[in-house]
């Protein structure tokens, strides 16, 4: 059985969103090219952010609705 090794003190490292959520002002939207649905992060839900999408011919748009 292969051991697995605790590390501490590893910082994590600090990522950029794939898509602009936390650049939003409401009424601001941006288009995707894929279909499915994307969910915004939490952090900005919390926070009481609140978006809305929609498909359409080219793609999903997202909304930032408050």
């Amino acid at each position: 059985m292969t051991e697995i090794k605790i590390e501490k003190n590893v910082p994590v490292p600090v990522g950029r969103l794939k898509y602009p959520w936390d650049a939003m002002k409401p009424g601001d939207s941006f288009l995707t090219n894929g279909r499915s649905q994307l969910n915004p992060p939490q952090h900005l839900v919390d926070q009481g952010w609140r978006f809305t999408q929609r498909r359409t011919n080219n793609g999903l748009r997202i909304w930032r609705v408050k």
